[in-house]
């Protein structure tokens, strides 16, 4: 299990409630991360396909570490977008 969960299950309910598999053109946005994202994909079918469980664990656990990483700074930003924008209109109406 990632960080702070107990089970994958735990982790995927997480993730769904956060809108992950919802939302996955929040983690396309830029090359940079789709080409991390087709990496760790390819690394996950790799393994799969040379019949190597750990391998697989650990390439599955790796893109499970990114996407919660990812989720959160996005939330991060996100959060730090609407205090910017209270703050302008703030200015605004003075």
């Amino acid at each position: 299990p990632q960080r702070g969960y107990a089970s994958y299950d735990a982790l995927d309910d997480d993730l769904l409630a956060r809108g992950i598999f919802c939302n996955p053109q929040m983690m396309f946005r830029n090359q940079s991360m789709r080409d991390d994202l087709l990496d760790q994909h390819r690394a996950i079918n790799n393994a799969i396909q040379s019949r190597n469980p750990v391998a697989a664990r650990a390439a599955v656990e790796q893109h499970m570490a990114f996407i919660q990483d990812s989720m959160a700074e996005q939330i991060r930003s996100n959060r730090q977008g609407a205090v910017a924008q209270q703050r302008l209109q703030s200015e605004k109406l003075r």
